[in-house]
């Protein structure tokens, strides 16, 4: 089982989408509940993070 954001990832790295940032902050506006750590490790696992 996955959950929203791991099929994020999953599309990210399946080249469905070409971001996760997007989808994660249109989610965030529909109020998608995200922790700052959980969206840290959302962004580092699709190599997102500004560096």
């Amino acid at each position: 089982m996955t959950g929203t954001l791991g099929l994020l990832i999953d599309a990210k790295r399946a080249g469905l989408i070409p971001a996760v940032t997007p989808y994660l902050d249109r989610l965030v506006a529909l109020r998608f509940r995200v922790a700052p750590p959980t969206r840290a490790a959302v962004l580092k696992l699709a190599d997102e993070l500004p560096e």
